[in-house]
């Protein structure tokens, strides 16, 4: 029996061994926990190391909330680097996986107000393109 990871989306088996090429070999993506002031932030960014991005996402967040960006840092979790994300993912284009935030069955859920601090638009404009998520 092959669990959610070996399937795609499609429901088609994923071969799980085959290396894949990094698609951006700096981005993670980590989640800002909530306040009674802020909603949870998915947030995505360009950094060397997950350290790195998560101390990059501390300032800026902390920027916007008038924070700290040491309360923000305990906040900030699951962080993840893109081929992370597209080793764990299911959806058939492995762009769509670094959006990814569930599943259920051979369906993807996906992430609906992300946070860029990317220097590329490439990465928005996927996301934009995803079908049946609100683009707010």
């Amino acid at each position: 029996m092959l669990s959610r990871s070996d399937r795609s989306a499609s429901g088609s088996h994923v071969d799980r061994t085959a290396k894949t090429q990094p698609i951006y070999p700096r981005l993670y993506r980590a989640y800002v926990g909530a306040e009674p002031y802020a909603s949870e932030r998915t947030v995505f960014v360009e950094a060397a190391s997950h350290r790195a991005a998560i101390r990059k996402i501390a300032n800026v967040v902390a920027a916007l909330e008038m924070r700290l960006p040491e309360t923000v840092e305990e906040r900030i979790y699951n962080c993840s680097s893109a081929q992370e994300l597209v080793d764990d993912g299911i959806s058939e284009d492995l762009e769509l996986r670094l959006f990814e935030v569930g599943w259920s069955g051979t369906s993807a859920y996906f992430v609906e107000e992300p946070l860029f601090l990317v220097t590329s638009p490439a990465l928005i404009r996927k996301w934009a393109q995803i079908p049946g998520v609100s683009h707010v």
